[in-house]
């Protein structure tokens, strides 16, 4: 028969996966580091510190919605870590950094865009005016 796993054994086997994660980050084996952390929150899911340091690493990735994610387990478990909250405005105007970024390259596409169509049309006035 399948021997049980304690509560403790899981947080100690969430604690190695953690200890791993925190030395890949430092390492920036960040996709590795990001499955420790995984495997922590799996054997430990009240561990806090590992969903504010795979936000972290997720960030570095530029996964920015999946590390505001985790970055609100993390508050959500421990809501008075100023650290996690810091965390999170600090990705989440990354976001807003990134959409802005996308808007106006996209607005300067357009105009490109629509340049060259009026230039068409002028080209094609011009071909029939002569």
């Amino acid at each position: 028969m399948p021997r049980k796993l304690s509560a403790k054994r899981d947080t100690s086997t969430g604690k190695v996966h953690f200890d791993r994660g925190v030395a890949l980050f430092s390492l920036g084996k960040y996709e590795e580091a990001t499955k420790e952390y995984e495997m922590a929150i799996r054997f430990d899911p009240k561990n806090a510190a590992a969903y504010n340091n795979n936000g972290n690493v997720l960030e570095n990735l530029g996964k920015y919605v999946d590390a505001v994610m985790e970055f609100d387990a993390a508050i959500s478990i421990d809501p008075n870590n100023r650290l996690y909250v810091k965390n999170k405005d600090r990705v989440l105007k990354l976001l807003a950094f990134e959409d802005k970024r996308l808007v106006h390259k996209n607005s300067r596409e357009n105009k490109k865009g629509l340049v060259n169509k009026f230039r068409g049309l002028l080209a094609t006035l011009k071909v029939n005016k002569g």
